[in-house]
């Protein structure tokens, strides 16, 4: 349930976490975030004091503590794994900023608060074997299989994430220049060269596709 759907009791105090959501919503809605964001910061804050409330502790902001939220990110260390804890750490920090800049907590919690530690964990790397394994599967003539191929061609081309590979369209591929735009995480257009195969059109009864 997010904090939109969440009934505001008359008898919560006016700097109580769950009375203060609704504005910090519209405040991040105001600044344009995105909903993927909006979303991650809201979960974050509603799992927080639901933290609170079942340790006892108070959820008013203007009482919090650095302590209350380290104890927050030690049940997360607990519970998840270290990136985890640490993106709960710093949707925290968001909220607390926002509380902080509204006069609603004299202070922030978290000030000097350092984040959980991350471990380097290498990314892992797909084999040639696997890539050749992946573009054979893609050697058909039909649309699925040439859209399939092209996917394939731009991420291992480009490194493009899942989603932003996914959300491509036509109009986003410069076929002269060799470059595909994308739209990243702080919403300005990233350009990414077609670094390997020239990229050429090709028409489908559905529509029109383009193949690299």
């Amino acid at each position: 349930m997010t904090a939109t759907e969440s009934p505001i009791s008359g008898d919560l105090a006016p700097t109580d976490i769950a009375a203060l959501l609704r504005g910090y919503e519209l405040s991040l809605r105001a600044r344009n975030r995105s909903p993927r964001t909006i979303t991650s910061y809201l979960q974050t804050v509603e799992i927080f004091r639901a933290f609170l409330v079942e340790a006892g502790m108070p959820t008013v902001v203007d009482r919090l503590t650095r302590g209350h939220v380290e104890a927050f990110i030690s049940d997360q260390l607990s519970r998840w794994r270290p990136k985890t804890a640490h993106v709960r750490y710093g949707d925290l920090r968001q909220f607390f900023n926002w509380c902080v800049d509204e006069g609603e907590a004299p202070a922030h919690p978290m000030d000097r608060m350092k984040p959980p530690a991350l471990p380097e964990v290498p990314v892992p790397v797909v084999s040639d074997s696997d890539l050749r394994k992946l573009l054979k599967a893609c050697e058909g003539k039909d649309f699925d299989n040439r859209r399939d191929l092209a996917l394939l061609r731009v991420m291992i081309d480009c490194g493009l994430r899942l989603a932003e590979v996914t959300q491509l369209r036509v109009d986003d591929i410069d076929f002269d220049l060799q470059v595909v735009v994308v739209l990243g995480k702080g919403k300005g257009p990233d350009l990414y060269p077609l670094a390997r195969t020239p990229a050429k059109r090709s028409s489908a009864t559905c529509g029109c596709a383009h193949v690299i």
